[in-house]
């Protein structure tokens, strides 16, 4: 199982080298995680709302827990950082909700829609958060700051092949 779910992370990468990263997508859209902790607080309908609430199309939905060796692969950027294995810990410690978000009308360019997003979503740490931000709102700290929302057109397509388009293999 590991080495298949290697090999559907090289293909994606392999693909997004092929096609030239975020300057040849068609698509505008960022990749949402509800994380463990607004799970467990029964935030999902509220954040999804706030998503549609402000113009977004919610789709590819997908509720999962997955395993230890998927978060190591989704946060490797991070890994040997101080807060990597806590971070794996805690996205480990309960369910997640993985959506993807696309603009309903509005914009032209990848980059803005995905600040748009992280806007709505705020700021990494929730008390630094705008109070009406999703992560102002339902986060409590780090890690557990309730939202994760791809950080750049690249990323979003990197998030989207992990979990949804290759067989994602996340469990």
């Amino acid at each position: 199982m590991i080495v298949e779910e290697y090999c559907l992370v090289h293909v994606c990468f392999v693909i997004l080298d092929l096609i030239g990263g975020e300057k040849k997508m068609k698509d505008i859209y960022s990749i949402i995680i509800i994380k463990p902790d607004a799970v467990k607080n029964g935030n999902i309908g509220e954040i999804i709302t706030e998503f549609e609430q402000s113009n977004l199309e919610v789709n590819l939905l997908l509720q999962c827990c997955p395993s230890t060796e998927f978060f190591e692969k989704f946060y490797a950027e991070h890994k040997g950082k101080k807060f990597y294995d806590n971070l794996i810990d805690f996205m480990k410690s309960g369910s997640i909700v993985i959506f993807q978000v696309r603009p309903r009308r509005g914009f032209r360019e990848h980059e803005e829609f995905i600040s748009f997003v992280r806007n709505l979503v705020g700021d990494t740490d929730p008390k630094k958060a705008y109070l009406l931000s999703l992560r102002g709102r339902f986060g409590t700290g780090i890690p557990n700051n309730a939202v994760h929302a791809s950080d750049s057109a690249k990323a979003a397509f990197r998030e989207r092949c992990l979990f949804f388009e290759l067989g994602g293999h996340i469990a």
